[in-house]
């Protein structure tokens, strides 16, 4: 692996207080992950703790919000990246040498809508109006980046949090839900993948330490197929969908689910094939640790040969440690010409 050096400060706002200057000369290393989707973000901070400060009175509180940014200096300019607001849920300590490791994660996911389980259902109603009405119950903002509208006659909570009921709905739409900036987002992944390439990614002149591609045929499909009525004829039919591009090998995805217009179907196998196939090629790197790396973001990939072209990132892992310095590592998928 090339050696990866690069200086990084981790500002954090603890409770409203900056402790960015106290916390810096006991930072061993610390780690931001950011998602596209589905998970909420994670900050890690491992501490050295010799004389016992952070085991005894500089104890943190669990549940206890951290807004943290990453400060560094890359190619001789200052970069910051936000990472987020944070709630601290674990505290652990090891040794020797004596450390304190905090965990948190999204401050949202520390709440009820992560926590608690419901059941009951809804009817005629859409999606938006659903994540209008649970982020509002629990206080919060809701951002909702879609296009379409995507209605429902009936749809069942069943033992589910609301955070993972607004999942499930965003998983079987095609749609990305997202926990960031102390909001619920709800947005076209799809949209993400068609917009700019804002990096680019080449071998023998990127910044890279080590990298691994992979592309798959298990659980990839050349097609899908769901089923439908049609009101004028009165009885049910097959919609298949068959994308361009697609892969020669692989069976036709059936699915499990009528739904009621031919419109809905069409969605339907559209968005569950998606699901399925955009695992095909994907990518992991570990890079010079570089802010311009985020999850959502896309950016080309050169020099190796037929794994070239456009991806985008599904996970960013921002890490810094005292030997290895500053360094990013990140997981990507080629996304779909459709």
């Amino acid at each position: 692996m090339a050696k990866l050096i690069n200086k990084a400060n981790l500002k954090v706002i603890y409770n409203g207080r900056d402790i960015s200057k106290d916390i810096s000369p006991f930072v061993i290393s610390f780690t931001y992950t950011d998602h596209e989707g589905g998970k909420a973000d994670d900050l890690q901070i491992q501490l050295e703790d010799s004389k016992g400060f952070w085991k005894g009175s500089w104890f943190p509180s669990k549940g206890a919000i951290l807004k943290a940014s990453i400060v560094s200096n890359f190619s001789g300019s200052e970069k910051q990246l936000k990472c987020g607001t944070f709630a601290i849920d674990e505290i652990g300590a090891a040794g020797p040498p004596d450390t304190v490791t905090l965990k948190a994660v999204s401050s949202l996911t520390a709440k009820s809508l992560k926590r608690e389980t419901k059941s009951r259902a809804w009817e005629n109603i859409s999606l938006q109006a659903i994540g209008n009405e649970i982020t509002g119950n629990h206080g919060l903002s809701f951002l909702y980046k879609v296009d379409q509208t995507i209605t429902y006659k009936r749809i069942e909570q069943r033992e589910e949090s609301d955070l993972a009921f607004l999942k499930r709905l965003s998983d079987d739409a095609d749609l990305n839900l997202k926990i960031a900036y102390e909001k619920i987002i709800i947005f076209e992944g799809k949209k993400l993948e068609d917009a700019a390439s804002v990096f680019s990614i080449t071998i023998g002149e990127s910044k890279i330490g080590t990298y691994r591609f992979s592309s798959k045929t298990v659980d990839i499909y050349r097609g899908s197929q769901i089923q439908y009525w049609d009101v004028d004829e009165k009885k049910e039919k097959t919609h298949t969908f068959t994308p361009p591009d697609v892969p020669d090998v692989g069976q036709l995805l059936k699915i499990n689910q009528r739904v009621e217009t031919l419109s809905q179907a069409v969605a339907k196998a559209r968005s569950m094939l998606r699901r399925k196939n955009k695992q095909e090629v994907t990518a992991n790197f570990n890079l010079m640790g570089n802010t311009i790396y985020l999850a959502g973001l896309t950016g080309t990939i050169e020099g190796h040969g037929n794994f070239d072209g456009k991806y985008i990132i599904d996970e960013a892992r921002h890490s810094f440690n005292r030997s290895a310095g500053y360094t990013t590592s990140i997981k990507l998928r080629k996304v779909l010409s459709w």
